[in-house]
């Protein structure tokens, strides 16, 4: 019998222990809560209320060595050792790491509390911000501004709020695009699956996941990808979407929000959502492999040879760590692999050159991608063939790629319904 995945109050929050080095949170892979839903800052935070010393944490060397910044006197073992625990007892750091002890000019809650204070003071009222993140990773804070002559005015504003100038990056953030213009053919046997080409409005996209949602058959893409867009109100229409090629209708657009000032963390007076993602229920008749993405014969290749090549969902819902290393399979640059340099960073939505609404607490990856990627399924190799799905892609600069966590994916298109993702063992 396939698991189910209840997304009620109810819940109890799931992230389940991954193979390997990967550093994923804790708990039962049964349930997910969003009133518990806790994002990487706030664990990062749990950790510093156990060790106030604490400054941030980061993989490296290929998911071998664990980093871990310690303001004072970093060389004290029993504080080593503590921080060290309590980072493992949230992330699940895969045991038996090298442990890499860096000196920290600030602790997370300094950190955090300069965060809170730039955000509440209006940080992104002031021009050019396009970018914010607590880098846990740097042990600083980081702004992303759309030019150089946004940096020394956004310099000035912090310290005129008391934020020091070197607990700071500020710098030109290159301005994601949407990838929305191979797993470019019709699925394996017309059942449809994740990585595969689909077509919506003329503009080709990929199909992040196939999903039963409280009992309705469908599947997860970018919501850039559609014909409704959330600065316009979110879905108004039952969009067609089809796959390959606009000559095979699969089904039409169900979900795709509005953008909100309501939700948690939201300072953007256009609004904010957690994902950029859109629900599509499948027309009557489609038939479908829950579970699977297509598997590309090689990294940057979209052949699928054979075509019945595919992994496994057999794990989803997860929160990466800096260092952590992600693959997504897209149908224009195939199957690429890389490692999530930033965690839970806000981005603002900068689609056709319009400043439209923010993202909160999305994942980025040092690898790129290309137009027609957007919506591809972003995961985590367990063993073989089996993943872990973790989000969708959503952007992409020249160097690497966003994508929306798969909590804030249920928070944004159903966190009261029944998830269905995996061929097993979710």
């Amino acid at each position: 019998m396939v698991s189910k995945r209840f997304l009620t109050i109810a819940g109890i929050l799931a992230l389940t222990v991954a193979m390997g080095g990967f550093a994923w949170m804790q708990g039962s892979p049964t349930d997910f809560d969003p009133a518990t839903y806790k994002d990487p800052n706030e664990l990062l935070k749990e950790v510093s209320n156990e060790v106030p010393e604490f400054g941030g944490v980061f993989l490296s060397d290929g998911q071998s060595v664990l980093n871990i910044y310690l303001t004072g006197d970093a060389t004290e073992a029993a504080k080593q050792q503590k921080a060290r625990e309590e980072v493992e007892k949230r992330f699940d750091v895969k045991p038996g790491l090298r442990l890499n002890v860096i000196k920290g000019d600030y602790t997370i809650t300094q950190l955090s509390d300069w965060y809170a204070l730039m955000e509440s003071e209006g940080l992104w009222n002031q021009e050019g911000v396009m970018m914010t993140d607590l880098d846990e990773g740097a042990n600083e804070l980081y702004i992303g501004v759309v030019s150089e002559a946004n940096v020394e005015p956004i310099y000035k504003f912090l310290e005129g709020i008391g934020i020091p100038r070197a607990a700071v990056t500020v710098a030109v953030e290159e301005q994601p695009t949407s990838s929305s213009h191979t797993l470019q053919d019709r699925a394996h046997n017309d059942k449809m699956a994740g990585g595969y080409q689909i077509n919506i409005g003329g503009r080709n996209c990929t199909m992040g996941f196939v999903a039963v949602k409280s009992g309705v058959a469908g599947m997860v893409t970018a919501g850039h990808c559609t014909e409704a867009q959330p600065y316009d109100g979110g879905v108004t229409s039952s969009n067609q979407v089809h796959q390959p090629r606009a000559s095979n209708l699969i089904g039409y657009e169900d979900i795709d929000p509005a953008f909100s000032t309501a939700l948690t963390g939201c300072t953007d007076s256009d609004g904010c959502r957690h994902s950029d993602s859109a629900f599509v229920d499948f027309s009557s008749g489609v038939k479908y492999n829950r579970g699977w993405i297509a598997k590309p014969s090689s990294d940057w290749g979209i052949s699928v040879d054979p075509d019945t090549a595919h992994y496994s969902i057999t794990r989803d819902y997860g929160s990466a760590m800096v260092g952590d290393e992600v693959l997504k399979v897209g149908r224009s640059t195939g199957r690429t692999r890389g490692d999530v340099t930033r965690v839970c960073f806000k981005s603002d939505d900068v689609s056709n050159t319009q400043w439209i609404g923010t993202y909160l607490c999305q994942t980025r990856v040092g690898v790129s991608a290309n137009t027609g990627d957007s919506g591809a399924p972003v995961f985590a190799v367990q063993s073989g063939d089996r993943v872990r799905l973790v989000g969708i892609l959503t952007h992409r600069t020249t160097s690497s790629y966003n994508y929306s966590p798969l909590g804030r994916v249920f928070l944004d298109l159903g966190s009261t319904s029944t998830w269905d993702v995996c061929t097993s063992g979710c």
